[in-house]
């Protein structure tokens, strides 16, 4: 993310628990496993799923480890950047 001037060093996963009085009008999950894990939320939550490869679990050099990271941000952006331009 730095590499496109985004700072995430701040950011961390949290868990649904940390979120349940949290008002929320849509839930993304972005891998198979969130999707099935994901919790019941009521009917007026809408669901997303982006199915996004996991750079995590890449495998080979450290640059083709690194392209996977490049790779899974940049379908995020094209995700995110549609997502906004149809909720707007």
């Amino acid at each position: 993310m730095k590499e496109v001037g985004i700072d995430i060093g701040g950011q961390r996963s949290k868990d649904f628990q940390e979120l349940v009085d949290t008002p929320v009008e849509f839930v993304i999950t972005v891998c198979s496993n969130a999707k099935e894990q994901c919790p019941i939320f009521p009917a007026t939550v809408k669901r997303l799923h982006w199915d996004i490869d996991d750079p995590a679990a890449a495998a080979g050099t450290d640059e083709e480890k690194h392209a996977a990271f490049q790779t899974a941000r940049d379908k995020l952006f094209t995700h995110i950047y549609a997502f906004a331009g149809s909720n707007v």
